[in-house]
């Protein structure tokens, strides 16, 4: 998510973080987000702190230094930090965000909320709209005009929002590319990997396993897939085995 927008909440639990996080902005207090990488831990921050400093806990000297000149301030890794005796959050509006637990002791120390960020895959209500504000920015960067419709069977979770928005751009690139770009991408990825003996045959696959999985999926049929291939019937299910296609229903 890009820190110009706003944390968006369509499932129970981002409605309630949501909450809380405007409940911050009203009261005299200080700030935990945790959560795995990708949740919007920064995003949410940004949110509930406008325009003041963002720090790096793995640069502990410097926090202390800037603390001093700020009424207010976003620090990221806090779990990093080293020696928590030395951090001063006396009258200090602080939002900490960390992906590792902290210590019931150091929590209950410097801060009276602690919000938890679970992953994308738990907050099904928020996926779509978030893939479709990635879309946004997608057709903007890659100044393209194209319309498609996401496919959710397509979206990448493993790294929450981070690698959502990857799949929705490749989502996107899919449908825009030209067929020199796919020439090019094809080119550029073998590049590194023509090496040895039998590197023909070793890298069929790549034109192969696409091009029988689609014929599949638009045929229904290895027999009229085999004849637009003009392939033998027997051949045809050989590289089905081979390259481990699995037929759809």
């Amino acid at each position: 998510m890009q820190n110009n927008e706003s944390y968006l909440a369509f499932s129970k639990s981002s409605k309630e973080v949501l909450k809380t996080a405007t409940l911050f902005k009203n009261i005299n207090i200080n700030a935990l987000i945790t959560g795995p990488a990708g949740s919007g831990k920064s995003l949410l921050s940004k949110q509930m702190l406008n325009d003041c400093p963002v720090l790096d806990a793995k640069n502990s000297n410097d926090i202390n230094y800037i603390l001093d000149r700020t009424d207010s301030a976003i620090i990221e890794n806090f779990d990093k930090i080293t020696d928590y005796s030395k951090l001063d959050f006396s009258n200090k509006k602080i939002v900490a965000i960390s992906k590792n637990p902290l210590q019931e002791s150091i929590i209950d120390r410097f801060f009276g909320i602690t919000i938890e960020l679970t992953p994308l895959s738990k907050r099904k209500e928020d996926i779509m709209p978030i893939a479709n504000k990635f879309l946004e920015n997608a057709k903007e960067a890659l100044i393209s005009s194209t319309d498609i419709k996401l496919k959710e069977d397509e979206f990448d979770l493993s790294l929450n929002c981070h690698s959502l928005k990857k799949s929705v751009f490749i989502q996107l690139i899919k449908n825009d590319i030209s067929e020199g770009e796919l020439l090019s991408f094809i080119s550029s990825y073998l590049e590194k990997r023509l090496d040895g003996i039998n590197i023909y045959r070793e890298h069929l696959y790549l034109y192969e396993k696409p091009l029988i999985e689609m014929g599949l999926k638009k045929y229904r049929s290895q027999l009229k897939l085999s004849d637009a291939l003009g392939l033998n019937r027997n051949t045809l299910r050989k590289k089905i085995n081979e390259l481990e296609i699995k037929e759809t229903e």
